[in-house]
């Protein structure tokens, strides 16, 4: 699985409005969602949080995807009448391990891993176990 996070959005919001907020998180939204397999389910944790979760990937695969929406959303231009955003994520990814490991458990590794990126400069990739 993988977590996402919109970087400074809270300036997106408090400088252009919670409308443009919204509308930067529904094509944030579409910029992942056509990046996904079918088999892969997007949904959103709240605020600006997202989660994908993507069943038989292995940690190359997950590591694959997590850097190509890292580029999608650095090329997504959000436009608007009165104004355009570019805006970056930062990406925390874990593998669900073999049972007992539950979903809860492999969410807090890869949240541990999005804030862990947030911390080393926002706009970027971690998974969970990796230097």
């Amino acid at each position: 699985m993988l977590v996402l996070d919109v970087d400074h959005f809270k300036r997106v919001n408090d400088t252009h409005g919670h409308a443009v907020g919204d509308e930067v998180l529904r094509q944030l939204a579409r910029t992942v969602s056509g990046e996904l397999r079918d088999t892969d389910l997007l949904a959103r944790l709240g605020g600006e949080e997202f989660c994908v979760l993507m069943p038989e990937t292995g940690s190359d695969g997950l590591k694959r995807l997590a850097n190509r929406l890292l580029e999608a959303v650095r090329a997504m231009v959000v436009r608007l009448p009165d104004v355009s955003l570019q805006i970056t994520v930062s990406i925390g990814g874990a593998n669900l391990r073999d049972p007992p490991d539950t979903f809860k458990q492999a969410l807090l590794r890869a949240d541990e891993a999005l804030y862990t990126a947030k911390g080393e400069g926002r706009n970027r990739v971690l998974i969970h176990g990796e230097a």
